[in-house]
């Protein structure tokens, strides 16, 4: 892991930019970083599941090409997801503010599980 790039900025953008992005662009991955219990009662429809504590082991299960827009339920836990990403090599990773609290309020709901 490149540590120094742990205590990098993480690059965050609101939903609605994150949005614009799956709308715009090919080759992104929305990823949960939530508890399974919390993906379970609902998550944003196409997003991949990876709880945060097991971010750097399953990290190869993303495409380090690809761009990773990163959620919670707030965004607390997708910032330091974004900083484990990016300390794993990962280039285009985005810490999605607000979390799916704030997706929600986008206009945007949960898909229910």
């Amino acid at each position: 892991m490149k540590w120094l790039k742990f205590f990098s900025p993480v690059k965050s953008i609101t939903s609605l930019r994150a949005k614009e992005m799956m709308g715009a662009e090919a080759g992104w991955i929305l990823l949960d970083v939530r508890e399974p219990s919390e993906y379970a009662q609902g998550h944003i429809k196409g997003s991949v599941h990876i709880p945060l504590l097991q971010t750097g082991k399953r990290s190869g299960e993303l495409g380090k090409g690809k761009t990773v827009l990163v959620y919670c339920r707030c965004g607390n836990r997708s910032k330091l997801a974004s900083r484990i990403l990016a300390a794993k090599g990962f280039i285009d990773v985005y810490n999605v503010e607000g979390g799916i609290v704030g997706w929600e309020g986008e206009g945007e709901g949960e898909a229910k599980g």
